[in-house]
């Protein structure tokens, strides 16, 4: 709901054409969840958390970021918005000249229109959950 919100979407919006099945009752192997992965720098790999991308209105992402590396710079179009939330690791967000230093489980908002990427400044790897919008790709 808190996502939702943050996103100023309908809730009943973000969960459009998924199934009413009840996935406990069914006896089927269960389709994978990520739909597509790929890398822009090497560093950081990105795994599309949903299907039929292009008909939503924002795109999750779960990104995971190499020990030492980074994503590329993004600088989305007016009125773009990100939210980050970090599952695995540690990472930081730099936005111009401003830095935020995110641990696990804890989550930043941010204005995507602005130049920014993230970097993971620990010797591990860290995991995110990245949902943008509008959807870019």
């Amino acid at each position: 709901m808190a996502i939702a919100k943050a996103l100023e979407v309908h809730l009943e919006d973000l969960y459009k054409e998924t199934s009413q099945e009840n996935p406990a009752e069914s006896t089927e192997a269960s389709p994978p969840i990520f739909a597509e992965t790929f890398s822009h720098n090497g560093q950081a790999s990105y795994e599309i958390v949903t299907k039929n991308v292009n008909s939503k209105k924002m795109l999750p992402l779960v990104v995971k970021i190499e020990a030492g590396g980074k994503t590329d710079f993004e600088e989305g179009m007016l009125g773009a918005e990100k939210y980050v939330y970090v599952m695995e690791g540690a990472v930081d967000v730099i936005q111009g000249k401003k830095s935020f230093h995110l641990k696990k489980e804890t989550a930043i908002y941010l204005d995507a229109s602005l130049d920014h990427y993230i970097k993971n400044p620990k010797t591990t790897p860290a995991k995110i959950l990245c949902v943008r919008t509008p959807v870019k790709i």
